[in-house]
C-alpha cells in the first residue's frame, strides 16, 4: 500500500512539474505574461511542499523500517530542472537572424527574419507578450509575411535608405530596421 501511495506522489510531482514548465514552453503562436508567472510560482510552491513530504517519508522509512533511501523523487526533480533549462534555451537551435526591426509607437512590436525564411514577431504589452511565427518572402524590396498575424500588415516595402519597413497599405505599425545581415 505504501508503494502505491509513493507512486501516486511521484506521478503528482511529475504532473505538477511538467505543467509548471509548460507555462513557459513556446508552442507555435502564444501569449505569455504575469498570469503565467503567478501560475508558475504557485505550482512550484505546491511542488516543493509535495517534494518535501516525499523526502520526509523517505527518511522516515529509512529510519524506522531500515529501507534504503528512494532516490526517485530526486531523479525526477533533477530531470524537470534540466528540462526547464533546456526549454528556456530553445532559441539556441534557431536559424541566424538576418533582419531585426522594431516599432517606436505607443505599442511595441519586434520583427526578426531568420535565414531559413521564417520570421518571429513579438507584440509587447505592459503585462504580457504575444509571439507569432510564420514564413516570409522578399522579392524586389518587398517583404511578405505569411501566417496568422493580428494587428499588423503583412506586406512591407523595404526602404534601405532610411532603414524602414513601410507598410504597402499604410497600416501601422512602422518598423525601424535595427540590424541587417542579408
Amino acid at each position: 500500500m505504501k508503494e502505491m501511495k509513493r507512486f501516486k506522489l511521484l506521478l503528482i510531482l511529475i504532473a505538477i512539474g511538467l505543467f509548471a514548465i509548460y507555462q513557459f514552453l513556446p508552442f507555435g503562436d502564444y501569449c505569455i505574461g504575469i498570469v503565467n508567472g503567478l501560475i508558475f510560482l504557485g505550482l512550484i510552491l505546491i511542488y516543493l511542499i509535495i517534494f518535501t513530504y516525499e523526502i520526509y517519508l523517505n527518511f522516515k522509512e529509512k529510519k524506522y523500517e531500515k529501507k534504503d533511501f528512494d532516490k526517485s523523487s530526486l531523479i525526477i526533480t533533477s530531470g524537470l530542472i534540466l528540462l526547464l533549462f533546456i526549454s528556456q534555451n530553445l532559441n539556441f537551435f534557431e536559424s541566424k537572424t538576418i533582419l531585426l526591426a522594431k516599432t517606436q509607437d505607443s505599442f511595441e512590436f519586434e520583427l526578426s527574419l531568420k535565414k531559413n525564411e521564417k520570421f518571429a514577431l513579438i507584440e509587447k504589452w505592459m503585462d504580457y507578450d504575444c509571439h507569432y511565427s510564420g514564413n516570409y518572402k522578399i522579392k524586389n524590396d518587398t517583404l511578405r509575411l505569411f501566417g496568422n498575424i493580428p494587428n499588423i500588415d503583412t506586406i512591407y516595402f523595404i526602404d534601405k535608405k532610411r532603414n524602414r519597413l513601410i507598410s504597402i497599405n499604410d497600416f501601422k505599425p512602422r518598423f525601424q530596421i535595427e540590424k541587417t545581415c542579408y
